[in-house]
């Protein structure tokens, strides 16, 4: 396995009509060699494959494909949706030579020569109409399958042969005794009513997959390079990694990349969901298909094409609607076997009615038998799956939840215990500083503040901002900074006006404390002992305990001589979080807080949020380990996290949720990522999947239903009874409005 090329790609197909297509499409793909997984979704009409491209390469996918009659779109610049209702056409022409010959055969059948005049209007819908039914139904018959294709020709077919042999040879059956009817409105009008239902059913599946199709319409178009000195436009699909771009007020940035020279604020609600713009200066980074609203900046393109976030967004999507739910197989199982087992009944019922019919028999048995096929049509069954699970992913993507398969979306639902994180997740992963305690004789000094936002300016540690962005609200300026060193995780030193000054963790400062402190590189962490004159102060360690107790996070200032300030610092609670722990509570969920934090730290949030159940100081094996333990005891378990650390859990948790602002390893662990890092969206998207399982049991049922109902009564089950039989052209029509009905119903999803 180690020297394959494995690739995954997600291509349109052209010529599928029914589930029955999607499962011959589905196997041919998974013989052709090198093919490692293939699954069809009828409802996009696009097959996910995991194939070795030295092996299978896609130009020998398609020929396997157009062997049976369909074709892949192996060119990604060719869309499928663009090109419109493929049978629109078709059901113009139809309905257009279906009116006469239905009127001839009801109103004007006495007509000289209407049999003759039908036979010719029909001979267009047959023969360009409908040809397609035929064609694949050939091509099936060759390769020993069968689907919606088979039945209906063998319907439709039967009926205009049967037509034409009684129209030009009459006397055959009237030498036995028998009527020469004719079926011609028959065959026209059914062709014509399942080309009217598949028409809205593409209509409605266009619909269904429109989220994609809103996706893509935000990638920008072209951009703006700076070659040699001057602007140049040039097509999105010519920047590449490392060009220079230049980016105007009201533009959409092309990809992703990151803040050269200017600044300006950027809009990225459309990947953060967050509604005001933020500040972009140079060095930071900026994402493709985002707004740029005030400011004029260059940036260099770092993630160009298919790497750029919205492109990933995108093809996530399109994988995720590709890949098959659990409840989908059932289906597929019945599509498989339908096909023959209608035709078998079909067979069966013409046998019975020949034999045991009135006369004439042949006829009665003959159009029994052709109800048979038409009407039971396996596409409902096909459609009631994977249309919900479309519309239930476009649905959650369109609200900021990137639901990465169709069967995350149906786990989802069985979710009674929800895992989070703390750091990034229940809170924002951005400190800011609560409480600042001044000491002994440089008590709130200008000169002081001044010097720990001097220090902290030189810092790159993520308390260094949240310590800055306070100061800088009292106009505090800053001083000259000497000899500044950093021992990374635990503090730094600087000289300012001669004096050296301290900043950092309790560790740091205690070494400083007793003498330990020489270069970064022979730090000694451990805690040392002895003399402890800096915490000699009982005021200040009152302070630190109650600041603990707090779960805040202390940065200590010193010089030489003395402990001069305390900052107290917290993570903050993401906004609507506690209001979310709340829902799931209602909703029944169980939330445990599992983080590598100190417990003090753990336990505020947790209690300010009404967890109940705390695990802190969690190593990132532990996670797993924990969630595991908890799905032995029969809980189906989520887990939501944004870190590294969180990545074993995510991957072992029956639905891994990610923050989008997460790592990447954190995403790809995952099944599902919360575009803008909203913990709130876990509870909509739970119950999202809830209404999107009873949608799917919702269309099975009637699938089921219609069958069940649907053939017996075409068989003719009740003629016994009161003499009804059903009309083929009603049993088109039922069969038409049974797959849009599955799909209608699938579209009240939009609506959650």
């Amino acid at each position: 396995m180690s020297d394959k090329e494995i690739v995954s790609e997600t291509y349109p197909v052209k010529g599928m009509t029914c589930a029955a297509c999607a499962e011959s499409v589905e196997s041919m793909i998974r013989s052709v060699e090198g093919v490692e997984q293939a699954n069809v979704n009828f409802a996009t009409s696009r097959v996910f494959v995991k194939y070795d491209p030295t092996l299978s390469p896609p130009e020998k996918l398609d020929k396997a494909v157009r062997s049976i009659g369909y074709e892949l779109i192996i060119d990604k610049r060719e869309n499928i949706v663009s090109q419109g209702n493929p049978y629109r056409l078709r059901l113009i022409v139809a309905a257009l030579f279906s009116i006469p010959v239905v009127l001839l055969s009801m109103v004007f059948h006495e007509m000289p020569y209407s049999k003759e005049i039908m036979f010719v209007l029909t001979l267009p819908v047959i023969f360009y109409s409908g040809k397609d039914f035929y064609i694949n139904a050939v091509k099936r018959a060759l390769h020993f399958t069968f689907n919606m294709d088979t039945l209906i020709a063998l319907g439709t077919g039967s009926a205009f042969l049967f037509s034409v042999f009684n129209t030009f040879f009459p006397e055959y059956l009237i030498v036995r005794g028998l009527e020469p009817h004719v079926y011609y409105e028959s065959a026209a009008v059914i062709i014509t009513l399942i080309l009217l239902g598949k028409s809205l059913e593409e209509n409605a599946k266009a619909k269904a997959g429109a989220e994609i199709e809103k996706l893509m319409g935000l990638q920008a178009k072209e951009a703006t390079m700076l070659h040699e000195g001057k602007e140049v436009k040039v097509p999105l699909e010519n920047v590449k990694i490392g060009d220079t771009l230049v980016i105007k007020p009201g533009e959409k940035i092309p990809v992703d990349g990151k803040v050269m020279a200017g600044n300006s604020f950027i809009d990225e609600s459309m990947v953060t969901g967050e509604a005001m713009a933020v500040k972009k200066i140079p060095g930071d980074m900026v994402i493709g298909s985002t707004m740029n609203t005030l400011g004029y900046f260059e940036m260099r393109a770092t993630k160009v094409g298919s790497d750029t976030m919205l492109a990933k967004i995108i093809q996530v999507v399109q994988e995720a609607q590709g890949k098959k739910a659990p409840m989908q197989k059932l289906a597929d199982k019945m599509s498989a076997v339908f096909v023959p087992m209608v035709v078998l009944i079909a067979v069966i019922t013409f046998i019975l009615w020949y034999l045991l019919g009135p006369q004439p028999s042949f006829t009665h048995a003959f159009v029994s038998s052709i109800t048979v096929l038409i009407i039971a049509c396996p596409c409902a069954l096909g459609l009631a799956t994977p249309a919900a699970i479309v519309v239930g992913i476009g649905r959650a993507a369109n609200k900021g939840v990137l639901i990465k398969d169709g069967e995350a979306l149906q786990l989802l639902k069985k979710t009674d215990t929800l895992v989070v994180d703390k750091t990034g997740t229940l809170t924002k992963g951005k400190f800011e500083v609560t409480d600042v305690i001044w000491k002994g004789e440089h008590a709130g000094k200008d000169k002081f503040k001044s010097i720990i936002l001097s220090l902290e300016k030189k810092s790159e540690h993520p308390l260094a901002e949240a310590i800055i962005e306070y100061f800088h609200k009292e106009n505090i300026k800053e001083l000259p900074v000497e000899n500044f060193e950093t021992l990374p995780g635990m503090g730094i030193r600087a000289k300012v006006d001669g004096e050296n000054y301290y900043l950092g963790n309790e560790n740091f400062i205690r070494a400083v404390n007793h003498g330990r402190y020489l270069k970064s590189e022979e730090y000694i962490i451990h805690e040392v002992s002895g003399m402890e004159y800096f915490f000699d102060d009982e005021d200040l360690r009152i302070e630190i305990k109650k600041l603990r107790e707090a779960g805040r996070t202390l940065v200590f200032a010193a010089d030489n001589k003395a402990v001069f300030a305390l900052v107290g610092l917290t993570d903050v609670i993401k906004d609507g979080a506690e209001e979310s722990m709340q829902l799931l509570n209602r909703m029944g969920i169980e939330v445990i807080m599992m983080t590598g934090d100190s417990r003090e730290a753990a336990e505020v949030v947790a209690n300010k949020l009404k967890i109940k159940e705390v695990y802190a100081e969690v190593l990132p094996l532990s996670k797993s380990v924990m969630i595991q333990n908890l799905q032995e005891k029969g809980k189906f378990v989520a887990m939501a996290g944004d870190g590294i650390n969180d990545a074993p859990a995510l991957a072992q948790a029956d639905v891994g949720i990610a923050m989008a602002n997460g790592t990447d390893i954190a995403i790809e662990s995952s099944k599902m990522v919360l575009l803008n890092g909203d913990i709130t969206k876990v509870a909509h998207a739970i119950k999202l999947s809830r209404a999107t399982l009873n949608v799917i049991r919702q269309n099975l049922f009637w699938a089921f239903i219609f069958n069940i109902i649907g053939i017996p009564l075409a068989a003719g089950i009740l003629y016994p009874v009161n003499g009804f039989l059903l009309s083929p052209m009603i049993a088109g029509a039922a069969m038409a409005f049974s797959s849009l009905a599955v799909v209608l119903n699938s579209l009240r999803l939009k609506l959650k």
